[in-house]
């Protein structure tokens, strides 16, 4: 038997750091895909092999290996019975972009190997595996990652202790109103998480972040819902939460510095981070066309305006052959 399971990559559109705290996130996932193919090895080792990567790992046991992969793969087996694998991964989601290629691999290979061992997870079992990887592994998270890549589509979420609340919401109005922009200079999650965490304790400013989280995410549900007429409608909220973090000790006054002066910011379009620091994509909400001046501007910053990132609608899929020659 082998299975083939897949995940969609992801973006926040609002919610960061609120959604620790319980609050709500605004995510969806978009037009980029990782596979996961797993089959039992009768060599008496495990395989583990990517296009993202030139030297495949072989070995008696995944604590072997140093990659991500391997350290998921470990800790899977103190809880789940893994037997001999060849697991092969295809993916085109770029690690540097921020979109969720971790969670949509932590998924993928939960969801080829609940069909091969027959584990009878249930996707919400599923789930709450691949969150405890992720606290186990990164020491925070929310797991609205994990909410958006399992179910797929644009979601509204909330994160609990025991579980997700999760609300599918109409895209098609914010997918023609939102532009994503990849490439430029960021840092890592874990830096910028930590340091961000601790400045919103400091400064006492959680309960703030909320009401403007909360704010925001009224105001492109209306949109997104129909009952508002203009993403304009949205943008004074997404300029109050974009404010709020300014203060912060990551945020990326680099590519706000000239940006501001373009005429329209804040009225009929605005920039903001996917995360405080800019960590990972940068979202651009606009009526009409984006404005050509801010493309250049954020060209020149090493921020590319990608075509090719749209919003999608299929969560986690698996596919099983029974034979060598069916098709995957």
């Amino acid at each position: 038997m082998r299975v083939k399971s897949k995940a969609d990559a992801k973006i926040m559109l609002l919610g960061e750091y609120s959604v620790l705290k319980g609050g709500r996130a605004l995510a969806t996932t978009i037009s980029k895909t990782l596979s996961v193919t797993l089959e039992k090895n009768p060599n008496n080792r495990h395989l583990i092999a990517s296009n993202a990567w030139k030297q495949d790992f072989i070995g008696q046991n995944f604590d072997e290996g140093d990659s991500f992969v391997n350290d998921f793969c470990q800790w899977l087996s103190g809880r789940l019975n893994i037997p001999n694998v060849s697991l092969t991964i295809e993916s085109d989601i770029a690690i540097e972009d921020g979109i969720g290629s971790s969670s949509a691999l932590c998924l993928s290979i939960l969801a080829s190997l609940n069909h091969l061992i027959d584990a009878q997870l249930n996707l919400e079992s599923i789930m709450s595996l691949a969150r405890q990887f992720q606290l186990h592994h990164q020491g925070f998270a929310s797991g609205y990652d994990i909410a958006t890549q399992s179910h797929g589509g644009l979601i509204c979420c909330r994160c609990l202790d025991d579980g997700f609340f999760i609300e599918q919401i109409p895209q098609s109005r914010l997918a023609k109103a939102i532009s994503i922009f990849t490439g430029g200079e960021g840092a890592p999650t874990g830096i910028i998480g930590g340091s961000t965490r601790q400045w919103l304790y400091q400064t006492s400013g959680w309960e703030r972040l909320e009401h403007l989280s909360e704010s925001a995410i009224d105001a492109l549900l209306l949109y997104a819902q129909g009952q508002s007429s203009s993403i304009t409608f949205a943008i004074p909220s997404l300029l109050s939460h974009l404010e709020f973090f300014g203060d912060s000790p990551s945020f990326p006054h680099k590519v706000f510095h000239g940006i501001k002066q373009v005429p329209g910011f804040g009225q009929t379009w605005i920039l903001k981070p996917t995360g405080a620091g800019g960590e990972d994509a940068m979202l651009a909400f606009h009526e009409g066309d984006l404005p050509e001046q801010v493309i250049d501007h954020m060209s020149q910053l090493g921020w590319h305006k990608r075509e090719d990132l749209t919003f999608s609608s299929e969560g986690l899929r698996s596919f099983v052959s029974s034979s060598e020659k069916d098709s995957l």
